[in-house]
Order: C-alpha cells, then structure tokens, then sequence
C-alpha cells in the first residue's frame, strides 16, 4: 500500500519539458510515427511546388499575347489576388489568438 502511494505521487521520470505547437507529446513517439511527419512535410512541399507551376502557368496563360498596360493591369491584378490569399489566412489565424 505504502510504495503504491510513493509511486503515484512521486514520479520515476524527470518531467519532460513542453515545447511549444508539440506540448508533450512528442517525448513518447516512436521513430513511425515522425517518420509519418517528415513523409507528411515532403509531401505538403510537393504540393506547394505543384501550386506554384499552376499558378505561374495561369499568369503565362493570362499575360500572352499582351504589350503595354493591358500587361501591366492584369499581372498587378493577378499580383494583388495571390498576396490577397496569403493575408486572409494570416489575418485569420491572428485573430483566433
């Protein structure tokens, strides 16, 4: 009864610190399980790359065949909307704090 007592109030660990975005869970994972997280990142890195290729061939496609200030307009008006969707998300995520 006595070490029963003495083993759940005293742990046989040292505490394991808190990192930030992680808290600590991260202490008890397997090799799996960040191997599953690096593959997850590689991949969110190729889709980011596929984006941009997309994006960059619709401002191709969009710009072609135009001189001058039609040019100009369209590539600051595709320029303004691709900023745009990297603001919104951020404005977002701050306000949630």
């Amino acid at each position: 009864m006595r070490s029963e007592y003495i083993r759940s109030t005293h742990p046989a660990e040292p505490p394991v610190p808190k990192l930030r975005l992680l808290g600590t869970s991260w202490y008890r994972r397997g090799v799996g399980y960040w191997v599953r997280r690096a593959s997850l990142t590689v991949e969110y890195l190729l889709l980011l790359g596929l984006v941009g290729l997309f994006a960059r061939s619709v401002i191709d496609a969009a710009a072609t065949g135009m001189t001058g200030t039609g040019r100009l307009v369209v590539l600051a008006l595709i320029g303004t909307v691709i900023l745009g969707s990297y603001v919104q998300p951020v404005r977002a995520s701050l306000r949630r704090r």
